[in-house]
């Protein structure tokens, strides 16, 4: 499903050059389950961000789903980052002013969708599946942080993407609720999407099966 060869991508930072990212190679099947993980500024959230498009790297391909998404223009990547990629940002990302529900089916809207459709009994399913189903016609504000971390995992999937990706979603919340998001990618996986994770800690996957990438630091200390 996914392919990351050779991929790298340089900076400058007081006149000298460093590797944020050196080199990196990795499959991801898909229903693969991934946790990339490695100190701060090891450049985890830069290769998340090659991965998902947002990001040209200065060497190396990606391909996803037999599209090399290094020789895409913007706008087919953004096509393309609707369609086939659910992307988890660090920290909240939902509108304060949309319901759970609304946020949810959010992306829907986002791209083209050939014969229209109605987004929200496919919304009530995925909160029904993340657990928080009596949530839906709340606002952001009134969830707990597990909870909204559930309510991002079901927007990212609205649109049945090929690959998930999450950069570090488990950073705030303590470790019964860690636990609960991490298994809730695995199940993810285990239905047929290509899942990564970046992660600083691995103390919520226990038990889980997942691959493991480690990235070393390509700044100066």
């Amino acid at each position: 499903m996914l392919t990351v060869n050779n991929v790298s991508k340089l900076y400058r930072r007081g006149g000298r050059e460093f590797a944020a990212v050196d080199g990196i190679t990795f499959t991801v099947a898909k229903g693969g389950f991934t946790v990339i993980s490695g100190h701060s500024g090891s450049g985890k959230s830069t290769l998340l961000n090659i991965i998902a498009g947002l990001l040209k790297p200065d060497n190396g391909t990606v391909t996803l789903d037999g599209a090399d998404l290094t020789a895409l223009g913007d706008r087919e990547l953004s096509e393309l980052r609707n369609q086939k990629i659910g992307y988890i940002p660090q920290g909240h990302s939902v509108l304060e002013n949309l319901t759970v529900l609304e946020n949810t089916a959010l992306p829907f809207y986002l791209g083209k969708r050939p014969g229209g459709g109605e987004p929200y009994s496919a919304a009530k399913t995925l909160l029904t599946r993340m657990g928080i189903a009596e949530l839906a016609g709340q606002y952001p504000a009134e969830l707990s942080g597990g909870e909204l971390r559930r309510a991002s995992i079901a927007r990212a999937l609205i649109n049945s993407p090929a690959l998930l990706i999450a950069d570090e979603p488990t950073s705030d919340l303590d470790l019964d609720n860690a636990r609960t998001v991490m298994s809730l990618f695995a199940d993810t996986a285990n239905s047929g999407v290509a899942v990564i994770v970046v992660t600083h800690e691995t103390q919520s996957l226990e038990g889980l099966t997942y691959s493991s990438i480690k990235l070393k630091s390509g700044k100066e200390d």
